[in-house]
């Protein structure tokens, strides 16, 4: 059975994402890196592909950004309904907590109030700097 690495975020820019999940997430940079055709640009089967990008950890969960310095793509409609679109939740001790502190660092992308989805889950949603849903949940029973 294959064993879970990483998930892969492409973004606009790896400095704006790094300091979204260091600052508003919390995950620390395990690892930074730099690749130029070669390879990755086999593997993705795009010959001009270069990048930088790093890995950032939250507990044994690794994510991966990606910013295309050469190579890139257009930018994909991300909701939360649309098909494929991808988003990431973290639990936290205390929701409302972390809804005041998101609140107090002026993030601007804050999408939901903080809301009981169903009986003992509390849980608000912010996006990160390309639009990927963020949600911070708390079991409360």
């Amino acid at each position: 059975m294959a064993e879970f690495n990483h998930i892969g975020l492409t973004v606009r820019s790896l400095e704006a994402s790094l300091r979204f999940y260091r600052e508003v997430v919390g995950m620390r940079v395990e690892m930074n890196f730099a690749l130029e055709k070669g390879g990755f640009a086999r593997l993705t089967r795009n010959p001009q592909a270069a990048i930088k990008g790093a890995y950032v950890m939250a507990g044994t969960f690794r994510l991966q950004l990606l910013e295309y310095t050469a190579g890139g793509g257009t930018a994909q409609t991300i909701r939360h309904n649309n098909i494929g679109s991808p988003h990431l939740s973290f639990g936290v001790n205390d929701v409302e907590a972390k809804w005041r502190e998101v609140q107090a660092m002026g993030w601007p992308k804050i999408i939901s109030d903080l809301v009981e989805v169903v009986p003992k889950v509390r849980s608000f949603y912010v996006e990160d700097p390309d639009g990927v849903p963020v949600e911070f949940f708390q079991m409360t029973g």
